[in-house]
């Protein structure tokens, strides 16, 4: 017999491990091995062989008997297998954990309905234990059953996962379903729950999730099919519970102008509420509902598994109104749980509307009307500045609130504006000196940001800007030199005037209430055209050309008129206006000392 292959059979059996059918199937081979060393003239050298096929048969019984020792001594089979044959045995206890022990054996953990086997250091019969532990746990699992059917809602919650846990264990998740309000339930739970136990526990979650879900959306829920809303209210209602109670006003803009003041006051009952940027529920942005929206949602659109569904909803409830919006989102979430990506950021579409609202009323402020009282951060020319207030309502300043302006539809226009440090009193009466002075500047200030002409702090008399120039001022009040040969620096600061670029809707109307009465933007611009075309001679002002044509005459003296002398009289008693008194120079500032000294220089 070929001695290579005799020894590659032996070496087959030559492997200890294995359970105890396996090790039994390789001491019948080995044993059959041996029978050939035995034999005369079968090998070339049969002593050698029999010693190795002896080695490994007893090498292969030990094993098998430590398997067979381990089964019969394992406590916990031996319990198992012994409750099988004797029901009069104790019950198994389970303790608030859900670890299931018999006679202090550990047997398993029951989770909800769902039942895992402790794990086994040996090799036992895992099939065999199984079917013990099953049997040992299924009148736990239908007195589950009879208790979870009975359960009051309160006992029930939906996680951001989109798992339902019953007393904090997991019993069921939801899955997408026919109807973005009506997603199916999954229940978990082993083999042991079937029939009759099953159906119940089907139906008590079904029941208690429409619930839940009718409850938490109530005002959303409601705008179904409202009683009191008709035509093209009934319509935005409708498009506001399609989308789940949110939706950009950009959206619905034609319909919202058709609505006159008693169906948005119908649609305000019912706790819609019209934003300049979106319409929305405000009941309907609290964390509960937000969080159940984005369950629903996703279940419909990528999955509940998808980066954000459980993520946002804790941002919602820590109270932040703005924060960075992460690339791996959809941005569509951040919709869908109350926020409006604005730039680098999501901000909170109630905190959007109320800066909005900030923003409005500084635009519409008049500045010609109050001076001296200007609120904080209103600016002339249709703009507004950055206030502390809406810093403080969004959480964030900087780059980042510009970022959301910019993304809005506004544009920021940079103004050089200086703010004077302070100097000695008397400045130097060199004029060579403030020659030299001036011509440093003037070559410093060339690398300054091209940006309008730069306001000064100080105001001037229209007869004093005349003397003085304006480039002059602004180059001496960037560095003026004092009477010790020092030179005092000013700091250089932009004034940000914020304004709205191109047409937006609530700019046109704000813009519109200054002007005066019967005059549109239209009207003017005619006028205007029509001044330009007369010829040199006529009146060119057509207000005061109307004013000036002859009235007809009247068929009746009416003799209620005031005669000339009355009318007279009555101007006798008109006050007279107020001079406009010019703006002094205060004696002690720069400017009236540079005034001085460029009157001297010109006689």
């Amino acid at each position: 017999m070929d001695t290579d292959w005799i020894a590659e059979q032996i070496r087959f059996c030559d492997n200890a491990s294995g359970d105890i059918d396996t090790l039994s199937n390789r001491i019948k081979q080995i044993r059959t091995w041996t029978f050939v060393a035995n034999r005369k003239n079968w090998l070339a050298d049969p002593s050698h062989w029999r010693e190795k096929t002896r080695d490994i048969e007893d090498r292969l019984s030990g094993a098998l008997r430590e398997r067979l020792t381990q089964r019969f001594v394992d406590r916990r089979t031996s319990v198992l297998l012994r409750h099988l044959k004797d029901k009069r045995m104790a019950s198994p206890e389970i303790n608030e954990r859900g670890e299931i022990r018999l006679e202090g054996h550990l047997i398993g953990t029951l989770e909800g309905f769902r039942f895992t086997l402790a794990r086994n250091e040996g090799n036992a019969d895992i099939k065999s234990l199984r079917s013990a532990a099953d049997q040992i746990v299924a009148s736990e699992i239908h007195h589950r059953a009879d208790r979870l059917a009975g359960a009051p809602n309160e006992e029930f919650v939906l996680a951001t996962d989109g798992r339902i846990r019953w007393k904090g264990d997991i019993v069921a998740e939801l899955v997408e379903g026919d109807a973005l309000y009506r997603p199916r339930l999954l229940i978990l739970a082993d083999e042991t729950l079937t029939g009759t136990d099953l159906e119940r526990v089907q139906d008590r979650l079904s029941l208690w999730l429409r619930h839940h879900v009718n409850t938490v959306l109530e005002p959303v829920m409601a705008l179904e099919a409202p009683a009191d809303l008709e035509g093209v209210a009934r319509g935005i209602g409708f498009q506001l519970f399609e989308h789940l109670g949110l939706i950009p006003r950009t959206q619905v803009a034609d319909e919202v102008k058709n609505l006159d003041q008693d169906v948005r006051g119908k649609m305000r009952k019912l706790g819609i509420k019209f934003g300049a940027y979106h319409i929305y529920l405000p009941l309907s942005l609290k964390p509960a509902p937000r969080e159940l929206a984005l369950i629903l949602f996703a279940l419909k659109n990528g999955g509940i598994r998808q980066p954000g569904v459980t993520d946002i909803p804790h941002i919602v409830l820590s109270g932040r109104t703005s924060f960075v919006v992460d690339p791996e989102v959809d941005t569509r979430l951040y919709k869908i749980a109350g926020f409006k990506v604005a730039g680098k950021r999501a901000v909170r579409v109630d905190i959007l509307e109320r800066v909005a609202g900030i923003i409005r009323s500084l635009i519409a402020l008049d500045p010609t009307r109050h001076q001296g009282e200007l609120l904080a951060g209103a600016a002339e020319g249709n703009g507004f500045r950055v206030t502390v207030e809406m810093t403080s309502l969004l959480g964030c300043s900087g780059e980042d609130f510009a970022s959301i302006l910019n993304s809005l539809g506004y544009r920021v226009k940079r103004t050089l504006k200086v703010v004077e440090t302070a100097v000695p009193a008397k400045a130097s009466a060199e004029a060579p000196a403030l020659e030299e002075t001036l011509s440093e500047n003037r070559a410093s200030t060339e690398t300054v940001d091209a940006a309008p002409t730069p306001a000064l702090a100080t105001e001037v008399t229209p007869a004093e800007a005349m003397a003085i120039p304006v480039t002059t001022l602004v180059e001496a009040s960037l560095e003026t030199k004092t009477t010790t040969g020092e030179t005092a620096p000013a700091e250089l600061e932009f004034d940000e005037v914020w304004s709205p670029s191109g047409k937006r809707p609530e700019a046109r109307r704000y813009e519109s209430r200054r002007r005066p009465e019967g005059e549109t933007h239209q009207r003017l611009e005619r006028e205007r055209l029509q001044a330009k075309r007369r010829p040199e001679g006529e009146v060119q002002d057509l207000s005061r050309a109307q004013h000036l044509k002859p009235k007809p005459e009247a068929r009746g003296r009416n003799e209620n008129r005031h005669s000339e002398s009355q009318k007279g009289e009555r101007a006798k008693f008109q006050a007279p206006r107020e001079e406009k008194r010019e703006k002094v120079f205060d004696p002690d500032s720069p400017f009236a000392k540079l005034a001085a000294l460029c009157d001297g220089k010109a006689n």
